[in-house]
């Protein structure tokens, strides 16, 4: 069996604009692109041999190493079809070009079907089948006529006028099996390379069964690709976060903790709500856990956005703008209840704490003078001392609303509003008691954390680290012309009264990869390159 992944065309318009110009397949979805999941889909079908899987492209994409990489673990062709070619003709191309004969199954770029629903359209006894499902909006899917199991035909579109009696309306789904690619390859031919038609065409030469589903989730149209994440995010949500029906259901074990998250969105001056997700209920669990509720936001993360999407630097300003607009009106709102020394207990007291506690489980030693990239640099140690000697010598700041963890994972843009949503604040500075307030310079270091820290290429495994020795490493991002660009000018931009580029802020930024250490003792991997990382800006910035 060979199977086609379709994405030889771009995103329409609509999604380019908020998410960049990228193919179907190569949508953000997590910390992954939807490519990645429909290969895993495949890959653990049973009692199918999988010969081939190729994914069609336009000629004109140039995926990012990282994304190559994966794709060739995987062993997944890659075919780069000329830009501008219709669906049919795309996937004429590339049954040409393969020269694919025998069982083939076609799947859509913007498609994601279930195990069971992929099994049984692979597993039709004639060979042939097309998946369809009640049409769910008024998009322009192809129109599919089914009658007693069998599909008959099709329309381009399900708003198309037709005076066939086959009872509710059904559109396909955009999974498709042939029993043999070139009778397929005939049929696209003689129907001018129009899918929709060759569809039709087979179907009236041979038996085509009709693989029922109840709901897939399409992601080629924004709001489907919004409320797809959505259906998508639900399935593989953990114990601790539930979505449903538009609202999201936070709790734990650390009670405190969920119930500061609470707190901050109840205690967050009105005008500022708007930068925060709609808090809807806040209560104890029979068990005893705390949970709160929000409103779900129908947006990617800017998380997702760096890693996976092909914005226009230009829309990188304004994000990084709304960004400083909205940590310039935390700034503007003090908190006199709220410490002043909070960026010292942020940093100083967690660091050394996490740093002790990653040493005894890991058995790394902290005091030992680094080497990154070739070049000498401090212990950790020396490093971390030297960068809280900074953070000490600057002037205190009067504590004012602070979110307390502002990272591209916990903030989302909304390009009709120009405007950034905030979730999961932190809501506390000693994690015993509550504060809204802190230090804006915390929040603007979690922002760099990001853009210049590159910390969520680290989360997605974007980076290839090597520990040569005790504390040797080699380290190298798989970035984008974006990535770099938007790193390059940020520590121009300026917020709360402090650019980007200042340094106190770069040597909170730095401690933000040491703290961290701890959190990841499930991934050495991760703590390697957070070490690493670490090193590497210390040898960059200071």
């Amino acid at each position: 069996m060979n199977f086609l992944i379709t994405s030889a065309a771009y995103v329409n318009s609509e999604m380019v604009a908020e998410i960049g110009l990228i193919p179907p397949a190569f949508l953000p979805l997590g910390t992954s692109r939807l490519v990645n999941y429909q290969i895993d889909s495949i890959k653990r079908l049973k009692g199918i041999e999988i010969e081939r899987i190729v994914l069609s492209l336009p000629k004109s994409f140039t995926p990012d190493a990282a994304d190559r990489a994966r794709l060739e673990a995987a062993a997944v062709e890659i075919v780069y079809v000329p830009d501008g070619l219709t669906l049919g003709s795309s996937i004429n191309f590339c049954l040409t070009e393969l020269g694919l004969n025998g069982p083939m199954a076609i799947l859509h770029g913007d498609t994601l079907v279930t195990d069971d629903v992929l099994g049984a359209a692979l597993a039709a006894e004639n060979g042939n089948a097309c998946v369809v499902a009640p049409a769910p909006g008024n998009y322009s899917w192809g129109r599919a006529f089914v009658k007693d199991g069998r599909f008959w035909g099709a329309l381009a579109d399900v708003r198309q006028e037709h005076d066939l009696d086959v009872g509710p309306c059904k559109v396909l789904v955009g999974l498709f099996l042939f029993r043999d690619a070139a009778f397929f390859r005939d049929a696209l031919r003689y129907s001018n390379a129009d899918f929709v038609t060759a569809l039709s065409r087979l179907a009236f030469l041979e038996e085509v069964h009709a693989v029922q589903c109840r709901s897939w989730t399409d992601f080629g149209h924004l709001q489907t690709y919004y409320t797809s994440r959505v259906t998508f995010a639900s399935a593989r949500q953990f114990n601790d976060i539930q979505i449903a029906n538009g609202v999201v259901r936070k709790s734990g074990s650390q009670n405190e903790k969920i119930r500061f998250e609470a707190q901050w969105y109840e205690a967050l001056p009105a005008h500022l709500k708007q930068y925060s997700a709609r808090l809807i209920d806040s209560h104890a669990l029979p068990d005893n856990r705390w949970q709160y509720e929000t409103e779900y936001e129908y947006l990617p993360t800017l998380q997702e956005l760096f890693v996976f999407g092909r914005l226009a630097d230009g829309t990188w300003d304004e994000i990084l703008s709304a960004c400083c607009k909205c940590l310039d009106d935390f700034a503007a709102i003090p908190v006199p209840d709220a410490a002043n020394d909070a960026l010292s207990q942020l940093t100083k007291a967690k660091t050394w704490e996490r740093l002790e506690q990653f040493e005894a489980e890991s058995g790394f030693d902290m005091s030992v003078e680094g080497r990154v990239n070739g070049h000498a640099v401090p212990s950790p140690r020396k490093i971390a001392e030297e960068m809280m000697s900074l953070i000490d010598s600057s002037a205190a700041r009067a504590p004012t609303v602070m979110h307390g963890d502002f990272c591209f994972s916990n903030t989302m843009f909304n390009a009709r509003t120009q405007r950034i949503r905030l979730i999961d604040p932190r809501g506390t500075l000693d994690g015993k008691s509550f504060s809204l307030g802190g230090d804006s310079r915390y929040d603007m270091a979690k922002l760099a954390h990001s853009v210049i820290g590159l910390y969520d290429l680290i989360i997605v495994g974007n980076v290839a680290c090597r520990r040569l020795s005790a504390m040797e490493f080699n380290i190298a991002f798989s970035t984008t012309d974006s990535n770099v660009q938007l790193a390059s000018r940020f520590s121009g931009f300026e917020a709360a009264g402090h650019k980007f580029g200042d340094s106190v802020i770069q040597a909170t930024m730095i401690l933000l990869f040491l703290s961290m250490l701890p959190l990841h003792a499930d991934r050495p991997d991760r703590q390697d390159a957070f070490v690493a990382n670490a090193l590497r800006l210390y040898e960059k910035i200071f």
